[in-house]
């Protein structure tokens, strides 16, 4: 479940910023699934 919910992060931040979701830096997709409550392990 959890590599779907970043798939669709990347998707939606890629569609925010006019950019791919492979573009999307990393630390941005990590910030957003946090902020909804999931784990993210190791640093980034």
């Amino acid at each position: 479940m959890g590599m779907g919910q970043a798939a669709g992060v990347a998707a939606t931040l890629g569609a925010k910023f006019g950019t791919t979701p492979l573009e999307v830096p990393l630390t941005e997709i990590h910030a957003l699934l946090r902020e909804h409550g999931l784990i993210i392990s190791g640093k980034a």
